[in-house]
């Protein structure tokens, strides 16, 4: 978009949500503000994503091959790229720290295989889910009205649960224990995926409500009450339902998280002194 066609409060919105993320990031203490924080700061890009794709007519004006290729370019090359620079820092605070090269070399194939089969280098699991999610958003573009009506009453709970049955598949598949690892990354980063694209058809359908009730560069009055109000009910609803992590399929409680195993950080033992 240029410049003059922006919205400012979707880049204020953006704006906010990744000092969330920060904030998230730096500190380890359990308080009811991280908690009302983890329950939208990841998802409100999923949402915005989706607002966007409405608001500049990706889907209308790009055919599906152009609309992927335009992923490629703005997703999975920035993915790959940033990915690669991580390894290499990794590897050489490792070698600054004079550590054996066994330590870097583990720590090189573990990041490498996590990269490769899309479980992603700490934050970055969110663009291969981001990518994948948009697909789903543009095959339900072109399918029937029931279909996308469907996918929305599933719900998020539906299709968490239904994100989260992937991962049995990696125990049909009989590998060996690398591998059977490697393919749930990659099965795990389609079931968010899943979850994903409802986001992203949330802010589509959120635009054209929007576009409809002229909420988009007017009646600034109905938008501050509408966002008082919702802040008010995700401020509340979030103590009550807390623990919400969108990268282990966390939707709330304790209960059914998804967890595999955290290589994605170098091992302790390899940091310390």
């Amino acid at each position: 978009m240029t410049k003059s066609n922006r919205l400012g409060y979707i880049d204020s919105a953006k704006a906010i949500s990744i000092i969330m993320i920060m904030f998230g990031h730096i500190t380890s203490y359990d308080n009811p503000v991280d908690n009302w924080m983890s329950s939208f700061k990841v998802t409100i890009f999923y949402v915005i994503s989706g607002f966007l794709i409405a608001y500049t007519g990706s889907l209308q004006r790009r055919t599906p091959g152009q609309f992927v290729q335009n992923l490629l370019k703005t997703l999975a090359w920035p993915y790959f790229t940033f990915s690669i620079i991580a390894i290499a820092s990794k590897c050489f605070y490792l070698y600054a720290k004079h550590k054996p090269w066994a330590a870097i070399t583990e720590t090189f194939y573990d990041n490498l295989y996590a990269s490769v089969f899309l479980k992603g280098i700490n934050s970055m699991w969110f663009l291969p889910t981001l990518f994948f999610g948009e697909v789903i958003l543009l095959m339900l573009y072109y399918l029937p009205r029931w279909s996308k009506a469907a996918y929305a009453l599933l719900g998020l709970y539906g299709l968490r649960a239904a994100g989260v049955s992937m991962n049995a598949l990696t125990g049909l598949l009989n590998l060996s224990g690398s591998g059977q690892e490697h393919m749930q990354y990659v099965i795990n980063m389609f079931g968010k995926s899943i979850v994903a694209a409802w986001f992203l058809g949330f802010g589509y359908l959120t635009y054209l409500l929007m576009e409809r009730a002229r909420l988009l560069h007017e009646r600034w009055k109905y938008k501050i009450i509408l966002g008082l109000l919702f802040t008010v009910s995700n401020v509340y609803i979030s103590q009550l339902n807390s623990h919400v992590d969108f990268n282990l399929m966390k939707m709330g409680g304790e209960a059914g998280s998804v967890h595999i195993r955290r290589d994605d950080r170098i091992p302790r033992n390899y940091i310390s002194s």
